[in-house]
């Protein structure tokens, strides 16, 4: 008796929580004879999430199917032996808000519990560009027409984040000045007041901390995000101000929140129902001119803006909801690398793509920090880094192995935070993007492959590459790394580059999630080229990821996926490869077999039907004779139903 465990298996997804229910999950029959399927459903599912069922490759069975409230079902196909299936929820795109820097904003009373003259915590995930000398770019804004209490913005001429209290109230006015912000990607901001200190957080990392002056309640009151219109804002040459940008996300406490309560929570989807939670707009609601606050009954509403434009796709997978914090590998810069064997399939000298996601200070004159190499002691078939002294992203084939020497060279990669890298060649020209935007096109050399190759990530082994010429070790994060023996394409790696893969894509031929945590080796998603870390130290190199800029993300905006806890049993009635469903007198020969096979029996036999492991019915037939030419068929596992006077009976054979 063999058993099929259908169980919830959690799927990496590197920065974010989802608020996704579990379910139950049920198989219907729970016991079945081989060459039958099965059903298996949930208690119940949620909307804005898909549901999909795949077997323990992770590959999809069936689905998805959005969820509506109710009960899912799917179907197994033909069973034929233990298989463990597992639930994938995954959620549909994010939604957030656009303001176009003229007149938009939103509006909302102040929260009944929200005493900010005591504390306050301010959050939101925003993309924004340094306003330079356009204005001022208001983020958060309490106060009346004629009082303002609390102003948070982007000064203009100095890109300053500014946190003011007391502008024209009655108090004393004070404010904190801040460096300035990412410029134009997503960053998550937290802008913390405890009484007597105002402190702010990039991507939950403190800009320093300021003592300030407790900010006033003035009566009246309202809430503004994304601008200010106070009287005492213009009288102080606060004008023009006018938000442009995104927001997402967004959270206001009454507490005020730590740095680890910061970094546990930025990339996890709350409840609403959080301790100190006042008001929350996920700006999921993606039509009408109302923002719903997930607390309670404190919705804003969109002033000046357009429900058809401003609800946006979040096309970064820097907000969140997912599964729980991942993995990145901690690369120090001084020996710090991974070495692997070349991919049997990686014929890089045809094609090529490169994928990771990177966080690298710019190298300036310290060293080389190279990014990918594959080759030997001897010679670079390939080098990928990041330029000493130029900070240019530098490709180039073949120093010292023989071949056309010729490097390729783009422009400066940004500079220590999160950002996706592509490299791609095509036989003839070399492609770089930055976060999927073209940073250029290069012919270059086809690289040459050196029989004793291997592959280094954050180091170039290569003698013919100067060690003279100074450091050759990366230093920085590295996460999501896949190599690829195709050139990606731009519309691919803009699809994909959030998403979670499976490992079973073609051309895909390596792909570290880095989400070991522990140990010497960074697993091989599909199987067969784990690296090895050298040098390396696996308590501390294994490191949380500290933005949310990593995958996984499904294609068409960001997504998520969920741990589901319940598991069901279904038992299949199952012997060897030769197992027979009906008592006759049948053998099946050879097995496997690559070319034909032959049923040797006694009875009067009317058809035969073969039927892959979907449950697919790839050939019908009628015999004249007991032998049948397989060599058609892909190489797997199949069922072989053969009917005659007697009823039904089914053997299993391999095509190899």
């Amino acid at each position: 008796m063999k058993k099929i465990l259908l169980s919830m298996l959690i799927i990496s997804a590197f920065n974010i929580n989802a608020q996704i229910t579990d379910v139950a999950v049920t198989a219907t029959p729970a016991s079945i004879t081989a060459s039958q399927s099965s059903t298996i459903s949930t208690t119940g599912s949620q909307q804005g999430v898909n549901y999909s069922l795949r077997n323990s490759s992770n590959t999809v069975i069936a689905g998805p199917i959005p969820g509506n409230g109710n009960d899912i079902s799917f179907n197994t196909g033909i069973l034929t032996a233990t298989e463990t299936f597992n639930i994938y929820t995954e959620s549909t795109n994010s939604v957030g808000l656009e303001f176009d820097g003229s007149n938009d904003y939103l509006t909302a009373s102040l929260p009944t519990n929200f005493p900010y003259n005591t504390s306050y915590t301010i959050e939101a995930w925003v993309k924004s560009p340094l306003p330079g000398n356009t204005g001022h770019s208001p983020i958060f804004f309490v106060g009346t027409a004629v009082a303002d209490d609390i102003e948070i913005y982007v000064q203009k001429n100095t890109n300053d984040l500014v946190v003011a209290h007391n502008r024209g109230n009655g108090g004393t006015l004070q404010g904190a000045t801040f460096p300035d912000p990412p410029n134009n990607v997503w960053y998550h901001l937290a802008v913390v007041f405890n009484g007597s200190t105002i402190e702010a957080f990039y991507d939950g990392v403190s800009q320093g901390i300021q003592s300030n002056v407790t900010p006033l309640q003035t009566s009246g009151a309202s809430i503004t995000i994304g601008d200010i219109f106070s009287s005492p804002w213009s009288a102080g040459g606060g004008n023009p101000a006018a938000f442009t940008g995104k927001l997402d996300d967004y959270r206001i406490w009454s507490t005020a929140r730590t740095s680890s309560e910061i970094n546990a929570n930025m990339h996890n989807s709350l409840t609403g129902s959080e301790t100190g939670l006042e008001t929350f707009y996920t700006f999921n609601d993606a039509t009408g001119s109302t923002a719903t606050d997930e607390v309670g009954s404190n919705d804003a509403t969109l002033t000046n803006m357009d429900p058809a434009t401003d609800w946006i796709i979040v096309e970064s997978a820097a907000i969140p909801g997912g599964t729980g914090i991942g993995n990145g590998l901690d690369f120090d810069g001084s020996n710090d690398y991974l070495s692997t064997t070349i991919p049997t399939n990686f014929q890089y000298n045809n094609s090529y793509s490169l994928e990771a996601w990177v966080k690298s200070p710019l190298p300036g004159n310290a060293a080389y920090y190279p990014i990918f190499f594959a080759g030997d002691a001897v010679g670079s078939d390939i080098e990928v880094y990041v330029q000493k002294g130029t900070n240019d992203m530098v490709v180039v084939h073949n120093r010292g192995n023989g071949g056309a020497v010729q490097g390729a060279s783009f422009p400066d990669p940004p500079n220590n935070v999160w950002y996706h890298l592509a490299v791609v060649f095509d036989g003839s020209t070399i492609k770089v993007f930055y976060d999927g935007v073209s940073q250029g096109s290069q012919s270059n050399a086809a690289p040459l492959m050196s029989t004793s190759a291997e592959i280094n990530i954050g180091y170039i082994k290569s003698n013919a590459f100067t060690p003279s010429w100074g450091p050759k070790y990366f230093k920085g994060q590295l996460d999501d790394y896949r190599i690829w023996s195709t050139a990606r394409t731009s519309s691919e790696i803009n699809a994909n580059m959030y998403s979670c893969l499976t490992g079973t894509e073609s051309g895909l031929e390596a792909f570290y999630k880095f989400n070991n945590t522990s140990g010497l080796t960074a697993t091989d998603e599909l199987g067969n080229n784990d690296a090895t870390l050298t040098n390396m130290d696996p308590a501390t190199d294994w490191k949380v990821v500290s933005s949310a800029a990593i995958p996984c993300r499904s294609t068409g905006g960001p997504s998520w996926s969920i741990q589901m806890t319940q598991t069901a049993t279904v038992t299949v009635t199952s012997t060897g490869i030769n197992e027979q469903t009906a008592a006759t007198s049948f053998s099946v020969y050879p097995n496997p077999t690559s070319y034909q096979i032959t049923i040797d029996t006694e009875e009067n036999i009317e058809t035969i039907k073969i039927i892959d492991v979907t449950g697919k019915i790839v050939e019908t037939k009628r015999l004249t004779n007991t032998t049948i030419n397989v060599a058609h068929l892909i190489k797997g596992l199949y069922i072989l139903e053969i009917k005659t006077d007697n009823g039904l009976t089914h053997s299993r054979f391999i095509k190899d």
